[in-house]
C-alpha cells in the first residue's frame, strides 16, 4: 500500500510531504514554504528517494502532520 502524509520536523519546524510504501518512507519533497501544505495537493508532488533513508532513520524526529491515503 502506497501513501503520502505530511510530516513536520520538530527540530526545525519545517514541514515535508512523505510518500510511503508498506509503512517505509520511499520518498520525501520539501520542505515546503508554509503557504504549500495542503494535504490535497500530496499525490502532485514530485517525490524523491534522495533523503528517503535519512527520514525513516530519524522517524522519531518527526511528527504526523496530516495523512491521505492513495
Amino acid at each position: 500500500m502506497r501513501m503520502q502524509e505530511l510530516w513536520r520536523d520538530h527540530v526545525t519546524g519545517q514541514v515535508w510531504a512523505i510518500e510511503l510504501r508498506d509503512g517505509l518512507v520511499t520518498g520525501c519533497f520539501g520542505p515546503l514554504e508554509h503557504a504549500d501544505v495542503n494535504p490535497e495537493m500530496l499525490h502532485r508532488y514530485d517525490y524523491s528517494g534522495d533523503h528517503a533513508e535519512w527520514v525513516e532513520q530519524h522517524r522519531d524526529r518527526f511528527d504526523l502532520y496530516n495523512a491521505v491515503g492513495v
